[in-house]
């Protein structure tokens, strides 16, 4: 176990702040104990429990020298002991390159004026100390995510990761805050544009939610007479457009929201590469620019951050390098400088969002950066540097971009693995090397590009902590199975259903070995992997029963969380979705009964989420309203199962217009789900045989890119066609369709010997029949 001393230094005034710090840390001990880190906070108040009023000033510069992080917070006095403590962390600092040292002075209040102490303290830090002094903190949301970004710095961000979702500040999917607390975002005008849209956006919904609730009880009151009168009928079509109007609106809404994940992910991975800089030999225009980011202006920021000025200075530093000056060394401190310079310009670029060529100008900026890391002589400073590039491309979704310099990353961290000296330092490394391939392996995945090399990089990934595991115990272990339960989502992408279900029992078994220092993170793990193990179980002959029995462990654990949540709608939707695949596995099963409570279950908690939400994704509806057809199907319930069909369908359209990639796929198997009423009803075989047709071409389009992923759909439909016209005697387009469903069902099987035999002989008993 790896423990970081916290030294906190400060006056009496701001015992509330270091309350704070101290919870806050207890909260990271929650998270970060399962990884094999955990943090020690030493404030000077808890290190005699006889104290009296006199200080054992020599213990606590001890502590003070021990410790890994020291954190001296100001706001109105400078205390006397506060000022020696400081001295000996900085003494500390030059002489062991510990502790990491990080000032925070709170904001003064409206009319409050600094006192001259304070001002010759700032002054001392800057000038005599030469250090740098973060900006005012006015809210605990600031000074617990300054103190994530140090820590993140002192781990290399191995294991310690701030990530931004809509406005939430998340760690290890855990909010500890809220942007909007935060300078740098609530006085971004891009950040503050798009949430001010969301605001409006919402209340309108609200607005016309409370309509659509209106006009539900005048239609059904009406109804409820008996009677088709024009009242009846004004009623219906104002609440069609109501409702038209609400679902126009949810997706405005959608698209806001998913422009203010992006933007707050920009921002917070600009705070992050910035807290990356070294705060050595700052340029006051560096300095500047960084004040300009914390300030909201972004846009200013970039104006300063001029391209073609930096990049002449970068050369000249250059030019002195090759010459072998005599400040040699400072020249390569005044070419990162320059380097930092551009990452944050390319950082604020994006954050502009809006700027002309801004795509263009990025790929400009990183490409001149990578020429200049080369010739900074530090191995770690390029492949840090070039690593947090692919980063920046990954959050942003530009994945092609991101995959080029996660190759390029790579080929430099295993270049310093063969010249390390030293175990830590070589632990890091093949971490680091790990985490790449990882993160490679999963943008080929998402991307569908070089599948075959997807296996193989979980693969090394995989030996990496296996290797780690073995020599540090349990520390990597959940590193390890995290990774496997990547490579099982690879492996079931690509119908490998046996591969799928071994890696994620593997996976399983290494999370339970270590159950007791499982979070919160790991507990959502292990419930999904149940819940897919479960999936494929239900499929398998003689292992439903298992299958019935990791869907009820996935909704204990789910059900848990949203217990201890207080209904957050996170857990409220995981619970529908298990209800859901339960009793789909129950149709299976014929127990009709329990299923259609299931469903109904279901159906209720995302009702439920669409009350309680101004935007909700309806898609989960439809996805449960067409499985609860099939099992209306089974019960020869056709006109409630056609009803559900029908409204799924329209859901669905209703989103693709906005996200073809994502619906498409979902609309489609919606198509052919309703399609299949004619296997049971054997009538309107022309709308049917229209249903399965457009499905088929939805498939077909999407597929050019996606092949293999649904192939098993186009072969499925190609097989329900062909028995549609067998049963209408059209022999020849059933023969037709047999032919290329065993075609594409015999090119999945070379990919997964066996998966598809039992489909494959069905379709030849049907074609044999045909003769």
């Amino acid at each position: 176990m790896k423990t970081i001393r916290i030294f906190i230094a400060s006056s009496e005034e701001l015992y509330d702040d270091r309350n704070v710090i101290s919870l806050f840390i207890e909260q990271l001990n929650e998270i970060y104990e399962s990884k094999g880190l955990q943090f020690k906070v030493v404030r000077w108040e808890n290190l005699n429990p006889a104290y009296k009023g006199l200080r054992k000033q020599s213990e606590y510069n001890d502590k003070v020298r021990n410790s890994q992080l020291f954190i001296a917070l100001f706001y109105h006095k400078v205390g006397m002991f506060t000022l020696e403590e400081i001295s000996v962390a900085q003494e500390s600092l030059k002489e062991t390159g510990s502790p990491a040292i990080c000032f925070y002075i709170k904001s003064l209040r409206v009319g409050e004026k600094e006192k001259e102490e304070m001002r010759l303290l700032k002054d001392r830090i800057l000038n005599e100390m030469k250090h740098f002094i973060e900006k005012p903190y006015s809210h605990p949301d600031s000074l617990k995510l300054n103190i994530v970004l140090q820590l993140q710095r002192l781990e290399n961000g191995n294991v310690i990761q701030a990530k931004a979702e809509e406005d939430k500040i998340m760690v290890d999917n855990i909010c500890i805050g809220s942007l909007n607390n935060i300078s740098f975002a609530n006085r971004n005008k891009v950040f503050r544009q798009i949430s001010d849209a969301i605001e409006y956006l919402q209340n309108e919904l609200i607005m016309l939610r409370n309509d659509e609730k209106d006009l539900e009880e005048d239609v059904q009151n009406l109804k409820s007479c008996g009677i088709q009168t024009e009242k009846l009928q004004r009623k219906q079509h104002r609440l069609d457009e109501v409702r038209k109007r609400i679902s126009d609106l949810m997706l405005r809404l959608k698209k806001q929201k998913y422009e203010l994940n992006m933007q707050s992910k920009s921002l917070l991975n600009t705070a992050i590469q910035i807290n990356q800089f070294s705060i050595d030999n700052q340029s006051q225009r560096l300095r500047t620019a960084i004040d300009l980011f914390e300030k909201g202006e972004t846009e200013a920021a970039d104006a300063l951050l001029d391209f073609d000025e930096i990049a002449d200075e970068a050369h000249k530093h250059i030019s002195d390098i090759h010459l072998g000056a005599k400040l040699m060394e400072e020249s390569i401190n005044a070419l990162k400088v320059n380097i930092y310079q551009l990452l944050l310009k390319a950082k604020n670029l994006r954050n502009n969002r809006h700027s002309y060529g801004q795509t263009e100008q990025i790929d400009t900026i990183y490409r001149q950066v990578v020429k200049l890391i080369s010739e900074v002589p530090d191995e770690n400073f390029r492949a840090m540097t070039i690593y947090e590039i692919a980063r920046s491309y990954q959050s942003w979704e530009y994945n092609a971009e991101a995959i080029k310099y996660y190759v390029k990353a790579l080929e430099c961290y295993q270049k310093i693995v063969l010249s390390l000296e030293g175990e830590e330092k070589l632990v890091e490394t093949q971490i680091m090397i790990a985490t790449i391939k990882n993160n490679w392996a999963y943008l080929l995945k998402c991307t569908n590009r070089n599948s075959s090399r997807v296996e193989d990089l979980y693969k090394d990934s995989l030996g990496i902590y296996a290797m780690l595991s073995e020599k540090f115990d349990e520390i990597y272990r959940l590193d390890l199975a995290q990774v496997l339960n990547n490579l099982a989502g690879y492996y079931q992408q690509e119908h490998r259903i046996a591969d799928a279900r071994l890696t994620w029992k593997e996976a399983l078994e290494m999370y339970e070995n270590v159950s007791h220092k499982l979070n919160k993170r790991d507990w959502l793990t292990i419930a999904s992997i149940k819940n897919n193990l479960a999936g494929i179980y239900a499929h398998t002959h003689n292992r439903k029963k298992e299958g019935e029995m990791l869907y009820n462990s996935s909704l204990d654990i789910y059900t848990s969380l949203l217990d201890k949540s207080n209904g957050d709608s996170f857990y409220l939707q995981e619970v529908a979705k298990i209800k859901n695949n339960l009793a789909t596995l129950y149709v299976e099963m014929k127990r009709y009964a329990e299923a259609e409570i299931l469903y109904s279950d279901a159906l209720g908690l995302y009702n439920k989420m669409k009350e309680q939400e101004q935007i909700f994704n309806e898609t989960h509806i439809a996805w449960t309203q067409c499985n609860m057809g099939y099992l209306y199907k089974k019960e020869k319930r056709y006109d409630e199962a056609a009803c559900l069909y029908e409204k799924a369908i329209d859901i669905y359209n209703s989103y693709v217009c906005w996200d073809e990639a994502t619906y498409l796929p979902q609309l489609a198997w919606a198509k052919a789900c309703y399609g299949g009423l004619y296997y049971y009803t054997h009538k309107d075989k022309e709308k049917y045989e229209a249903l399965y047709q457009e499905a088929l071409t939805i498939y077909q389009k999407i597929s050019v890119e996606n092949n293999y992923i649904y192939l098993p759909d186009i072969a499925s439909i190609q097989n329900n066609l062909a028995i549609l016209y067998k049963r209408n005697n059209d022999l020849l387009h059933a023969y037709e369709l047999y032919s290329r469903a065993l075609e594409n069902y015999r090119l999945l099987d070379e990919k997964n010997p066996g998966v598809f035999t039992r489909a494959m002989e069905v379709i030849r008993s049907n074609m044999s029949a045909l003769n």
